[in-house]
């Protein structure tokens, strides 16, 4: 959702913001050499089992499968601080310097299988953490990142999956807003935080990588509905509170194998799909054009499926599990 040029907040404001009939606009606009730093929070939580199994598509009876229980926690911290820069020829809307500091990913899990149980944690730290790069859009929507320093030995494969939407703008609404007013917004447009841990680098260790889940590709469907519920200045500030809900269909598929399955082997396609149904609040700062704070919780269900590839020896696989889900982020 393309978000509108902000009208004044008062002439009388330091800042250069006016307002008019208590009816602001609100994009992402701020002004070269504004510098906003957030604390990022992530939780994941997911539980679940229920196995099912199909071969040479032919449903094997529940009395020959494992009983399977799992329960497995992700978190992500991270201190963002974008530094706004002028714009570039190839960039549209807003250029910026992004920092990421004190990185960090957890992953705790718990898993029953025909009676025994693993448990299993670790943490990883990130190579992106104080490496600052240059971020933004071009006109055709792609990400254009590189490296602040030119001269950085640093991979640049490391920029390839990170988004610079992190202020959360596509939730924006076209037309200026007052109290109560209401929109809707694509789901996709809080992908940017809701994949901020699997679009970064992770160093992981050695002992860890066959639990740790590799990182997924994800779409984004639902739709949230937003309102206006607080106008307020703050020592001659303006911030806008809107409240949304709604539900979030969040699809992931990642490449694995089936090393762990007794009948079949070879590598396969994890499908993992959750409904969430989630509540939330954004503050904007609509003196200086940027995301104050942003908070989202929600609740879901959903079913993850492991498909082994097409093309390999031995016969097909498939199976299937069921998992209730928690999401909490915190941007402040």
């Amino acid at each position: 959702m393309q978000a509108p040029l902000i009208t004044a907040l008062a002439a009388s404001l330091s800042l250069g913001a006016t307002h008019s009939d208590d009816t602001v606009k609100l994009q992402l606009a701020p002004t070269s050499g504004t510098v906003s730093t957030y604390a990022v929070e992530i939780l994941r939580t997911i539980q679940g089992g229920d196995l099912q199994v199909v071969m040479n598509g032919n449903e094997v009876p529940a009395q020959f499968l494992p009983k399977l229980e799992f329960e497995f926690t992700a978190s992500t911290t991270a201190t963002v601080t974008d530094h706004f820069l002028p714009g570039e020829n190839d960039i549209t809307g807003p250029w910026r310097k992004r920092t990421l500091e004190d990185l960090t990913s957890a992953f705790d899990m718990s898993l029953t299988y025909s009676g025994e149980t693993t448990d299993f944690a670790a943490e990883a730290s990130s190579p992106l953490d104080d490496q600052p790069f240059l971020l933004g859009l071009d006109e055709d929507g792609e990400v254009v990142a590189r490296w602040a320093d030119p001269e950085s030995k640093l991979d640049d494969e490391f920029l390839a999956r990170v988004r610079p939407e992190l202020h959360l703008e596509g939730l924006l609404p076209d037309e200026p807003v007052a109290m109560g007013a209401t929109w809707e917004a694509d789901a996709s447009a809080v992908a940017a935080i809701l994949d901020f841990s699997e679009s970064l680098p992770w160093n992981w260790p050695s002992d860890a990588a066959e639990n740790v889940p590799g990182p997924a590709s994800n779409t984004y469907e639902g739709t949230l509905e937003l309102t206006v519920i607080d106008l307020r200045t703050e020592d001659e500030t303006v911030f806008c509170t809107v409240s949304l809900s709604g539900d979030i269909v969040e699809t992931g598929t990642r490449a694995t194998d089936l090393a762990q399955v007794p009948v079949a082997d070879g590598t396969a396609t994890e499908t993992t799909t959750t409904t969430f149904t989630v509540e939330g609040e954004l503050v904007w700062n609509v003196t200086a054009a940027h995301l104050a704070s942003f908070e989202l919780k929600g609740e879901g269900e959903g079913e993850q499926a492991t498909v082994k590839d097409p093309g390999q020896p031995g016969p097909d696989y498939s199976s299937t599990t069921r998992h209730k889900a928690q999401l909490e982020i915190q941007v402040k």
